[in-house]
């Protein structure tokens, strides 16, 4: 199947207003580093809060990881993993600079045998450093992403799949910061993000 070849090919496209179209789904093996969805407590407070919601409805995995690519004059110099629940990606004491959402991914289940044998296989989706996911950060503070919905565009027997992301309406900013809100509790962070939720509307 062409999702599970082992190279990622990526095609970032805007297909529509509000619609960013990516090539290149998945391959099996290996994984990626996931961070605790609750906030380390003993950590001070520095830098910004990123955060953004992926509906994953109509993929294989749930939303497992995400990675935050850091850029220096045009070009990746750093990978850092970000915290992940219920489709929410989000990362505190980011330093400022010039950022993108990359990649995410997740393990899905796949059954053989008429369902006696289940396979947990990664999931890789590829972004890169598209615009509509690039947050450049100048000076602290809190920063949305934005909240998309998966969608999956069979490639058939000989292309490759492909994937969209689009943006939607809902959940919205406050909806989405909500889900994630209580894993702050006792953190330096809890205070000025309740702050930001309540002013939300």
């Amino acid at each position: 199947m062409k999702r599970f070849l082992s190279q990622v090919y990526v095609i970032a496209i805007m297909a529509v207003a509000l619609t960013v179209v990516f090539g290149g789904c998945a391959r099996i093996s290996g994984s990626r580093d996931t961070l605790s969805p609750s906030f380390d407590k003993g950590q001070k407070r520095s830098g910004s809060f990123v955060f953004g919601y992926l509906d994953m409805q109509f993929a294989g995995p749930d939303l497992d990881w995400t990675l935050l690519y850091r850029f220096e004059q045009g070009e990746q110099t750093k990978t850092i993993p970000m915290r992940t629940l219920d489709g929410v990606y989000y990362l505190e004491n980011v330093p400022p600079g010039s950022y993108s959402i990359g990649e995410f991914g997740g393990r899905g289940t796949e059954f053989f045998s008429q369902g006696e044998i289940i396979l947990w296989l990664p999931y890789f989706y590829t972004i890169g450093s598209d615009e509509a996911f690039r947050v450049k950060i100048e000076k602290p503070g809190i920063y949305y992403v934005g909240a998309h919905k998966f969608l999956l565009i069979k490639g058939g027997m000989f292309h490759n799949d492909k994937f969209e992301l689009k943006l939607m309406d809902h959940p919205t900013q406050k909806e989405v910061l909500a889900k994630i809100i209580e894993k702050t509790q006792g953190t330096e962070w809890e205070a000025p993000l309740r702050s930001y939720l309540a002013r939300l509307k």
